[in-house]
């Protein structure tokens, strides 16, 4: 992690704190606790950390609220799982 760049660990903490949910949300959420990047390159920083295997994102089609991605923080694995 100590690879990430600034806004991407910051990032990081905000979705262990919160646990993931809704990338709208997520945003928010960083907005509120001064982040200053646009909803854009949230999106992007977000899809590089999926990338790379730090959280995983579902994305949920329809719905009342319309189309959204939902972040979820990777599961242990447990050692009988290797």
């Amino acid at each position: 992690t100590e690879e990430l760049d600034d806004d991407m660990q910051k990032i990081l903490i905000l979705i262990k704190m919160k646990n993931g949910g809704k990338i709208g949300e997520l945003f928010k959420f960083y907005h509120d606790e001064g982040g200053n990047l646009s909803y854009k390159s949230f999106q992007r920083k977000i899809l590089k950390l999926n990338e790379n295997k730090f959280i995983s994102t579902e994305k949920i089609m329809g719905g009342s609220e319309g189309t959204t991605t939902m972040i979820k923080l990777p599961q242990e694995k447990k050692l009988t799982e290797f």
